[in-house]
């Protein structure tokens, strides 16, 4: 039960600070996919900012798992992180699926 609380404490302050980076998305970025074409990058700021934290939490799962000493540690890791992800879909924070999977 204290692991499911600070998952979902976790979770919540995971929402609230991709929020703050979605909230600053204006809709002129996403036109033309201009994030994904160098010469317009500029007008996708914030998209790229947000991008770049989808990377980064991904990063850190995957270093996070591989950095356990054994298989049974990385087990309990990757079991948590599914479990992490099943809460978020229940509590409708589905921004939270794209980091362990």
């Amino acid at each position: 039960a204290v692991v499911s609380t600070q998952s979902t404490g976790i979770a919540r302050q995971l929402t609230m600070l991709d929020f703050e980076l979605f909230a600053k998305i204006k809709p002129i970025e996403l036109v033309n996919q201009a994030w994904v074409k160098p010469k317009y990058s500029h007008q996708a700021k914030n998209i790229l900012h947000f991008a770049e934290r989808m990377n980064t939490l991904t990063r850190w799962a995957a270093t996070s798992i591989l950095a356990q000493k054994d298989k049974a540690s990385r087990a309990r890791l990757i079991n948590g992180f599914y479990n992490d992800s099943r809460r978020a879909t229940e509590t409708q924070q589905l921004q939270l699926l794209y980091c362990p999977l």
